[in-house]
């Protein structure tokens, strides 16, 4: 055990938070293919969580369609595009890019990646 074991127990607890709000029903109606398209409007609309061995991007956006978001991670940097914006946030090297993967449900867009060795 690291010398963040209560840390790292407090991510691990964040990823398994993170699981059960994407198994959840959405709060909002999606929109309707040719509707008028949206910004993301939230307060937090984004969160990276790091966890000892994966790191978790959150992307709350709902209304869209998996089939909506342009996902690209590189060494430093994750990038998520659609027709109505792009967020983009800094990683600091610290995952492994062909390790990502990405689920988009109940209104949030989940990418988790490998987290490097330090």
């Amino acid at each position: 055990m690291s010398e963040f074991g209560d840390v790292d127990d407090l991510f691990e607890e964040l990823f398994r938070f993170a699981e059960r709000l994407l198994e959840q029903p959405p709060l909002t109606r999606p929109r309707a293919r040719g509707a008028e398209l949206q910004p993301v409007q939230s307060h937090e609309p984004d969160e990276l969580i790091v966890g000892r061995e994966e790191v978790a991007y959150l992307l709350h956006a709902p209304g869209y369609d998996s089939n909506d978001f342009l996902v690209s991670v590189s060494d430093d940097s994750i990038e998520v595009k659609t027709n109505d914006f792009i967020r983009r946030k800094m990683l600091g090297s610290m995952v492994h890019p062909e390790s990502a993967v990405t689920i988009y449900r109940n209104g949030v867009l989940s990418v988790r990646m490998k987290r490097r060795d330090e």
